[in-house]
């Protein structure tokens, strides 16, 4: 029973910071937690830049040494995360205005050797940029400025509210929907 006492004895001593090796008459110093929150995070820090640089350190030797499963593995995860944005760019765009092709520009198209338009599809126009001394329009996925010809329209204004073309000799001005 006294080597039980003499144990609790000891663990006392040693939480009062009491402890006295009993050959050297020393105090026992034991090892503590840091006092400073800032040493503890210096600490996490250097573990976290030890643990990242060993991590690199394997991906260089995969590649080195496996360089096919990991190039499939790299092709793999780039498909995964770029499957999203893939699918939204290929949505179409709505029309915010229609631009009505008469029989005139038919004409015209087959009179220039291109080919003719069959049904009277309308041109869908899709954005608007105006500011500036240049304003551009988007036109069935094509960029248009003021003065180009689109199957025989002429674009002769742009604005962010309207489009002015030149439509079969007439002068038509497109509102444009936001």
């Amino acid at each position: 029973m006294s080597i039980i006492n003499d144990a609790l004895k000891k663990v006392q001593r040693m939480r009062e910071g009491k402890e006295v090796d009993e050959k050297n008459e020393a105090p026992v110093e034991y090892l503590t937690p840091p006092k400073s929150k800032v040493k503890s995070f210096l600490a996490f820090l250097c573990a976290l830049v030890i643990l990242g640089g060993c991590f690199f350190f394997l991906y260089k030797q995969m590649n080195v040494y496996f360089p096919g499963p990991m190039a499939k593995a790299r092709s793999l995860y780039f498909k995964l995360m770029h499957q999203k944005e893939a699918k939204q760019a290929t949505a179409p765009l709505p029309p915010l205005a229609k631009i009505k092709v008469g029989p005139a520009a038919k004409s015209d198209a087959a009179a220039a050797g291109q080919t003719a338009v069959t049904q009277n599809a309308p041109l869908n126009i899709h954005g608007v940029l105006a500011g500036g001394s240049k304003n551009l329009v988007l036109i069935d996925d094509q960029v248009y400025q003021e003065g180009d010809e689109v199957d025989g329209i002429k674009i002769v204004k742009i604005s962010l509210n309207a489009i002015t073309v030149i439509n079969n000799g007439q002068e038509e001005i497109i509102p444009v929907k936001h």
